[in-house]
Protein backbone atom coordinates (compact mmCIF):
# COMPACT_ATOMS: atom_id res chain seq x y z
CA UNK A 1 0.00 0.00 0.00
CA UNK A 2 1.44 3.30 -1.03
CA UNK A 3 1.30 6.51 1.05
CA UNK A 4 -2.64 7.43 2.82
CA UNK A 5 -3.48 10.71 2.06
CA UNK A 6 -6.91 9.94 4.35
CA UNK A 7 -8.91 7.08 5.63
CA UNK A 8 -12.95 6.98 6.53
CA UNK A 9 -16.10 5.10 6.82
CA UNK A 10 -19.30 6.11 5.86
CA UNK A 11 -22.74 4.88 6.50
CA UNK A 12 -21.54 2.15 8.98
CA UNK A 13 -23.90 0.28 10.87
CA UNK A 14 -22.56 -2.87 13.08
CA UNK A 15 -24.47 -4.96 15.05
CA UNK A 16 -24.88 -8.87 16.73
CA UNK A 17 -27.25 -11.12 15.70
CA UNK A 18 -30.12 -12.04 18.97
CA UNK A 19 -31.57 -15.01 19.84
CA UNK A 20 -35.10 -13.83 18.72
CA UNK A 21 -33.53 -13.26 15.21
CA UNK A 22 -32.85 -9.81 15.10
CA UNK A 23 -29.74 -7.84 15.33
CA UNK A 24 -28.98 -5.53 18.06
CA UNK A 25 -26.90 -2.50 16.48
CA UNK A 26 -24.12 -0.94 18.14
CA UNK A 27 -23.32 1.78 15.27
CA UNK A 28 -25.91 2.61 13.40
CA UNK A 29 -24.81 5.02 10.25
CA UNK A 30 -21.28 6.17 11.30
CA UNK A 31 -19.66 8.40 8.84
CA UNK A 32 -16.11 9.42 10.17
CA UNK A 33 -12.87 10.30 8.31
CA UNK A 34 -9.31 11.33 9.33
CA UNK A 35 -6.41 13.20 6.89
CA UNK A 36 -2.91 12.67 6.86
CA UNK A 37 -1.59 15.29 9.56
CA UNK A 38 -4.57 15.40 11.09
CA UNK A 39 -5.94 15.10 14.96
CA UNK A 40 -9.48 14.10 15.59
CA UNK A 41 -11.06 12.62 18.77
CA UNK A 42 -13.81 10.34 19.13
CA UNK A 43 -15.42 10.83 22.43
CA UNK A 44 -18.05 9.58 23.87
CA UNK A 45 -19.10 7.29 27.46
CA UNK A 46 -17.75 3.55 28.07
CA UNK A 47 -20.27 1.63 26.28
CA UNK A 48 -21.43 3.53 23.31
CA UNK A 49 -18.59 1.28 20.45
CA UNK A 50 -16.09 3.71 20.36
CA UNK A 51 -13.52 0.62 20.43
CA UNK A 52 -15.65 -1.09 17.73
CA UNK A 53 -15.58 2.24 15.25
CA UNK A 54 -11.92 2.59 15.45
CA UNK A 55 -11.22 -0.60 14.86
CA UNK A 56 -12.77 -0.25 11.59
CA UNK A 57 -11.31 2.48 10.80
CA UNK A 58 -8.39 0.41 10.39
CA UNK A 59 -9.91 -2.87 8.79
CA UNK A 60 -10.64 -5.05 11.27
CA UNK A 61 -14.43 -5.71 12.89
CA UNK A 62 -15.41 -8.30 15.99
CA UNK A 63 -16.42 -11.65 15.76
CA UNK A 64 -19.60 -12.48 14.90
CA UNK A 65 -20.36 -9.28 13.92
CA UNK A 66 -23.40 -8.28 11.14
CA UNK A 67 -21.41 -5.29 9.28
CA UNK A 68 -22.66 -3.08 6.30
CA UNK A 69 -21.21 0.35 4.74
CA UNK A 70 -18.08 1.59 2.97
CA UNK A 71 -14.71 2.44 4.27
CA UNK A 72 -12.83 4.44 1.94
CA UNK A 73 -9.28 5.50 1.53
CA UNK A 74 -6.92 7.39 -0.63
CA UNK A 75 -3.17 7.26 -1.35
CA UNK A 76 -0.64 7.97 -4.28
CA UNK A 77 -2.82 5.88 -6.37
CA UNK A 78 -6.23 7.51 -5.75
CA UNK A 79 -9.32 6.99 -3.96
CA UNK A 80 -10.02 3.48 -3.02
CA UNK A 81 -13.26 1.95 -1.35
CA UNK A 82 -14.52 -1.41 0.67
CA UNK A 83 -17.73 -2.25 1.61
CA UNK A 84 -18.02 -3.94 5.13
CA UNK A 85 -20.45 -6.51 4.01
CA UNK A 86 -18.69 -7.51 1.29
CA UNK A 87 -14.72 -7.23 2.23
CA UNK A 88 -14.56 -8.46 5.70
CA UNK A 89 -13.76 -11.87 5.90
CA UNK A 90 -11.60 -14.61 8.23
CA UNK A 91 -10.75 -14.75 11.90
CA UNK A 92 -11.32 -12.21 13.05
CA UNK A 93 -12.84 -10.34 10.29
CA UNK A 94 -10.37 -8.30 8.78
CA UNK A 95 -10.28 -5.99 5.20
CA UNK A 96 -7.33 -7.71 3.49
CA UNK A 97 -6.30 -4.34 1.48
CA UNK A 98 -6.21 -3.05 4.88
CA UNK A 99 -4.06 -5.59 6.42
CA UNK A 100 -1.31 -5.64 4.25
CA UNK A 101 -0.65 -2.32 5.04
CA UNK A 102 -0.59 -2.95 8.63
CA UNK A 103 1.97 -1.11 10.98
CA UNK A 104 3.29 1.40 7.77
CA UNK A 105 0.25 3.49 6.72
CA UNK A 106 -1.89 2.55 9.64
CA UNK A 107 -0.48 2.22 13.16
CA UNK A 108 -3.30 1.00 16.58
CA UNK A 109 -2.16 1.59 19.85
CA UNK A 110 -4.71 -0.55 22.00
CA UNK A 111 -5.83 0.21 25.62
CA UNK A 112 -4.14 -1.47 28.35
CA UNK A 113 -0.21 -2.10 28.73
CA UNK A 114 1.34 -5.28 29.21
CA UNK A 115 -1.07 -7.53 28.30
CA UNK A 116 -0.94 -6.38 24.57
CA UNK A 117 2.95 -7.44 24.40
CA UNK A 118 3.83 -10.82 24.41
CA UNK A 119 5.12 -12.23 27.39
CA UNK A 120 7.96 -14.49 25.90
CA UNK A 121 9.37 -11.71 23.84
CA UNK A 122 11.95 -8.88 24.53
CA UNK A 123 11.50 -5.34 23.62
CA UNK A 124 14.19 -5.25 21.19
CA UNK A 125 12.66 -8.88 19.06
CA UNK A 126 8.72 -6.72 19.44
CA UNK A 127 10.95 -3.63 17.55
CA UNK A 128 12.25 -5.73 15.36
CA UNK A 129 9.70 -7.22 14.14
CA UNK A 130 7.70 -4.12 13.60
CA UNK A 131 10.29 -3.01 11.61
CA UNK A 132 10.25 -5.80 9.39
CA UNK A 133 6.75 -5.99 8.91
CA UNK A 134 6.81 -2.37 7.72
CA UNK A 135 9.55 -3.66 5.24
CA UNK A 136 12.12 -2.26 7.26
CA UNK A 137 15.36 -4.25 8.70
CA UNK A 138 16.38 -4.59 12.73
CA UNK A 139 18.69 -1.56 13.61
CA UNK A 140 19.76 -1.09 17.38
CA UNK A 141 20.31 2.26 17.01
CA UNK A 142 16.42 3.27 15.24
CA UNK A 143 14.90 1.08 18.10
CA UNK A 144 17.07 2.91 20.53
CA UNK A 145 15.94 6.26 19.12
CA UNK A 146 12.22 4.99 18.89
CA UNK A 147 12.09 4.30 22.67
CA UNK A 148 14.10 7.40 23.48
CA UNK A 149 11.76 9.53 21.51
CA UNK A 150 8.46 7.92 23.45
CA UNK A 151 10.41 9.18 26.49
CA UNK A 152 12.57 6.66 28.24
CA UNK A 153 15.55 7.52 29.61
CA UNK A 154 17.89 5.00 29.54
CA UNK A 155 16.38 2.83 26.51
CA UNK A 156 19.20 -0.05 26.16
CA UNK A 157 17.80 -1.22 29.51
CA UNK A 158 14.13 -0.96 28.61
CA UNK A 159 15.69 -2.70 24.81
CA UNK A 160 16.63 -5.84 26.76
CA UNK A 161 13.95 -6.02 28.90
CA UNK A 162 10.56 -8.41 28.90
CA UNK A 163 7.12 -7.48 28.96
CA UNK A 164 6.88 -8.53 32.60
CA UNK A 165 9.47 -6.06 33.55
CA UNK A 166 7.64 -3.14 32.88
CA UNK A 167 5.16 -1.18 34.33
CA UNK A 168 1.93 -0.28 33.12
CA UNK A 169 2.75 3.11 31.75
CA UNK A 170 6.11 2.19 30.55
CA UNK A 171 3.99 -0.81 28.60
CA UNK A 172 2.11 1.78 26.92
CA UNK A 173 5.10 3.58 25.71
CA UNK A 174 6.49 0.02 24.14
CA UNK A 175 3.38 0.12 22.22
CA UNK A 176 3.68 3.78 21.28
CA UNK A 177 7.58 2.91 19.84
CA UNK A 178 6.01 -0.36 18.05
CA UNK A 179 3.22 1.83 16.24
CA UNK A 180 5.81 4.58 15.40
CA UNK A 181 8.62 1.98 14.30
CA UNK A 182 6.28 1.17 10.93
CA UNK A 183 6.60 5.21 9.98
CA UNK A 184 2.45 5.40 9.67
CA UNK A 185 0.19 7.89 8.17
CA UNK A 186 -2.40 7.12 10.15
CA UNK A 187 -2.48 6.56 14.04
CA UNK A 188 -5.55 4.92 16.25
CA UNK A 189 -4.92 5.54 20.07
CA UNK A 190 -7.74 3.80 22.33
CA UNK A 191 -7.87 5.07 25.42
CA UNK A 192 -4.18 6.20 25.86
CA UNK A 193 -4.27 8.31 29.56
CA UNK A 194 -6.84 5.90 31.28
CA UNK A 195 -6.01 5.06 34.49
CA UNK A 196 -3.29 7.35 34.43
CA UNK A 197 -2.63 10.57 37.14
CA UNK A 198 -2.81 13.91 36.47
CA UNK A 199 1.35 14.21 35.61
CA UNK A 200 1.39 10.92 34.01
CA UNK A 201 -1.85 12.03 31.44
CA UNK A 202 0.07 15.62 30.36
CA UNK A 203 3.43 13.43 29.85
CA UNK A 204 1.96 10.96 27.58
CA UNK A 205 -0.25 13.66 25.48
CA UNK A 206 2.76 15.81 25.32
CA UNK A 207 4.61 12.43 23.53
CA UNK A 208 1.49 11.72 21.46
CA UNK A 209 1.45 15.21 20.38
CA UNK A 210 5.45 15.47 19.95
CA UNK A 211 5.10 12.42 17.56
CA UNK A 212 2.45 13.63 15.49
CA UNK A 213 4.20 16.74 14.81
CA UNK A 214 7.43 14.88 14.43
CA UNK A 215 6.09 12.62 11.90
CA UNK A 216 3.25 14.12 10.58
CA UNK A 217 0.21 11.36 10.23
CA UNK A 218 -2.84 11.29 11.03
CA UNK A 219 -4.66 10.55 14.56
CA UNK A 220 -7.54 9.74 15.79
CA UNK A 221 -7.80 10.06 19.91
CA UNK A 222 -10.41 7.44 21.55
CA UNK A 223 -11.10 8.85 24.77
CA UNK A 224 -14.38 9.74 27.23
CA UNK A 225 -11.97 12.43 28.34
CA UNK A 226 -13.09 15.90 27.14
CA UNK A 227 -10.10 17.49 28.81
CA UNK A 228 -7.38 15.30 27.30
CA UNK A 229 -9.02 15.31 23.82
CA UNK A 230 -8.95 19.69 23.90
CA UNK A 231 -5.36 19.13 25.22
CA UNK A 232 -4.16 17.29 21.96
CA UNK A 233 -6.80 17.75 19.08
CA UNK A 234 -8.96 20.24 17.50
CA UNK A 235 -12.18 18.59 16.59
CA UNK A 236 -13.91 16.10 19.04
CA UNK A 237 -16.21 13.80 17.17
CA UNK A 238 -19.12 12.81 20.09
CA UNK A 239 -20.32 9.47 19.71
CA UNK A 240 -23.93 8.57 21.40
CA UNK A 241 -26.71 5.93 20.33
CA UNK A 242 -24.72 4.73 17.89
CA UNK A 243 -24.38 7.87 15.90
CA UNK A 244 -21.78 10.73 15.50
CA UNK A 245 -24.40 13.36 17.55
CA UNK A 246 -22.18 16.15 17.78
CA UNK A 247 -18.73 17.63 16.41
CA UNK A 248 -16.91 19.42 18.91
CA UNK A 249 -14.57 22.30 18.37
CA UNK A 250 -11.72 21.75 20.86
CA UNK A 251 -8.32 23.45 20.76
CA UNK A 252 -5.41 24.44 23.58
CA UNK A 253 -7.69 22.76 26.59
CA UNK A 254 -10.94 25.06 25.95
CA UNK A 255 -14.28 23.92 24.64
CA UNK A 256 -14.77 26.66 21.64
CA UNK A 257 -18.48 26.54 21.74
CA UNK A 258 -21.56 25.05 24.44
CA UNK A 259 -22.14 21.52 23.37
CA UNK A 260 -25.89 21.04 21.60
CA UNK A 261 -26.28 17.54 22.78
CA UNK A 262 -27.56 16.05 25.88
CA UNK A 263 -24.77 13.52 25.72
CA UNK A 264 -22.19 16.02 25.50
CA UNK A 265 -23.48 18.49 27.78
CA UNK A 266 -22.84 15.34 30.23
CA UNK A 267 -19.20 14.87 29.62
CA UNK A 268 -18.26 18.66 29.70
CA UNK A 269 -19.87 18.88 32.76
CA UNK A 270 -17.42 16.15 34.42
CA UNK A 271 -14.55 17.78 32.23
CA UNK A 272 -15.76 21.41 33.78
CA UNK A 273 -15.82 20.07 37.31
CA UNK A 274 -12.94 18.13 37.54
CA UNK A 275 -10.72 21.40 36.62
CA UNK A 276 -9.35 20.46 33.56
CA UNK A 277 -10.43 23.62 31.34
CA UNK A 278 -8.35 26.15 30.89
CA UNK A 279 -8.54 29.61 31.68
CA UNK A 280 -8.99 32.05 28.59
Amino acid sequence: MSRLESIGLEGVRLGFPRPDGGIRWVLDGVDLELGRGQTCSLLGRSGEGKTVLSRLLIGLAPRGCVATGVLRWTDGSGPHSAALERDLAGEPPTIEALARGWGRSIAYVPQGGVRNLNPALSVHVHLARARRRAGLGADRDAELGLLEEVGFSNPVRVWTRRPRALSGGMARRVLLALALAGTPDAMVVDEPTTGLDTRRREGAIERLRAAQRRHGFGLLMVTHEVGDAALLTRVGCLLARGRIVERLALGEGQLLHEPGSDEARELVDAWRWSGWEVAP
